[in-house]
């Protein structure tokens, strides 16, 4: 699980509960990294397409996680 509601313990364990799949939690502010992951990426394209790869190494740089 990504985002914000990960912070609430109860629905995570419920999750998991109900679900019967193990439950890991990620990011909380994933859509804030994804957001600025593609704007930084979308800066050193000078016109370019982005790659995904590009976003990947952005996004791993603001969560301190080298790619």
């Amino acid at each position: 699980m990504i985002g914000g509601a990960t912070r609430n313990k109860l629905l995570v364990d419920l999750t998991a509960k109900h679900t019967g799949v193990p439950v890991e939690v990620g990011e909380t502010e994933s859509s804030t990294v994804g957001n600025l992951a593609v704007q930084l990426a979308s800066g050193e394209t000078q016109g370019e397409q982005i790659t995904a790869e590009s976003v990947r190494k952005w996004a791993g740089r603001l969560c301190r996680r080298p790619q």
